[in-house]
Parts: C-alpha cells; sequence; structure tokens
C-alpha cells in the first residue's frame, strides 16, 4: 500500500526565502536541488521500505525534483541527510509558490514509522527556501 504525505508549507516558503535577488534580473532563478533532514522518531524504518521525496505542481504530473530511497534501513532517533536532485524540466523561483513536496511511502510489510523532515530548496542564483514539516504518522500529521 502507497501512502502520499503532500507538504503544503512550500507555499509559505516564499516568504522565508534567504538571499536577494536583484530586480534588474530578467529570467527567474531555476530550482538546483533539495536538501532533506530525515528525522526518524521512536521505530526506524525498515529497509524494505521504500521512501520517495518529489516536488510536483500536482499529484500525477512529472516531478521537478526526485530521489527514489530503497533497501537503507533507518534507525530510531536518528537523522539522516539526502539530496533530491532536479529531474525533467524542474521550476523556477517564480513557480516555488505552486509546487509542493510529495512524500510516497511503500511498506515492504506492516510496519509503523514516525519521522519529520525538514528542507532547503535550492536555485541557481544562490536563493534559498527554508521549510519544515510537522511530524508524522506513517502518513498523517499527529
Amino acid at each position: 500500500m502507497k501512502k502520499n504525505v503532500a507538504g503544503t508549507g512550500l507555499a509559505l516558503a516564499v516568504a522565508a526565502l534567504i538571499g536577494c535577488s536583484s530586480p534588474e534580473r530578467t529570467a527567474s532563478p531555476r530550482f538546483t536541488h533539495m536538501d532533506v533532514a530525515l528525522t526518524t522518531r521512536d521505530r526506524g524504518k525498515d529497509a524494505d521500505t521504500r521512501l520517495e521525496f518529489s516536488i510536483v505542481r500536482s499529484e500525477g504530473e512529472a516531478p521537478g525534483a526526485y530521489l527514489d530511497i530503497q533497501g537503507q534501513a533507518l534507525s530510531p532517533n536518528s537523522t539522516v541527510s539526502e539530496v533530491v536532485p532536479a529531474s525533467g524540466e524542474g521550476f523556477s523561483l517564480d513557480d516555488l509558490k505552486h509546487e509542493q513536496i510529495m512524500v510516497t511511502i511503500s511498506p515492504g510489510g506492516r510496519s509503523t514509522w514516525t519521522y519529520s523532515f525538514d528542507v532547503i530548496v535550492h536555485f541557481s542564483d544562490g536563493t534559498e527556501a527554508l521549510l519544515g514539516s510537522c511530524l508524522l504518522y506513517t502518513s498523517r500529521c499527529v
């Protein structure tokens, strides 16, 4: 059973932008990558649980960023860092308010996993958007 969690805070990220862009710029900076700090709570993630991070305009569309984590167990009460690279056509800084982070979890069996994640979205001109998530329990906020 696949479970999707959409990060709704991405539209709010525009307010948290770091780095000022020149008002004379002609083209909106392009997305380059996303840094993810993934924190596992009291129970770890089994190696057979697949985890996918993507940035999409809406579910079902081609992602502008994508990372597939398979075969990697995560210890309880630990934090790991991952880099989510751009994919496809990507998106621009001006498009950021329309994008959302999608987390897809495909458990290999019956398991419960509590986690949270924080991300930094990077753009070609050095602009960064800082985002945080709520505490997630398998696929819903608690």
